[in-house]
């Protein structure tokens, strides 16, 4: 069984890990916004720099293979 105290400890700590997960999407919005109004090439270098290719870039071919890849080591 928890305590009062457990409970309240991990609850103020569930509670503070989720303002930061807000705080972190709010201001990962904040900078998308921000590069939308600078431009295209704004926006890819913020993709870039979070790990997301644009799409006119992506291989299907090789996001495929990759993804057989990575579906065969899971076993």
């Amino acid at each position: 069984m928890h305590s009062d105290k457990e409970l309240d400890t991990t609850f103020d700590t569930g509670y503070a890990d989720g303002l930061e997960r807000c705080r972190q999407r709010d201001e990962q919005l904040r900078r998308l916004a921000e590069a939308s109004e600078e431009g295209p090439d704004a926006v890819t270098a913020l993709a870039r720099e979070v790990g997301v290719m644009p799409a006119d870039e992506v291989d299907g071919d090789q996001m495929l293979a990759d993804l057989e890849r990575w579906l065969r080591e899971q076993d």
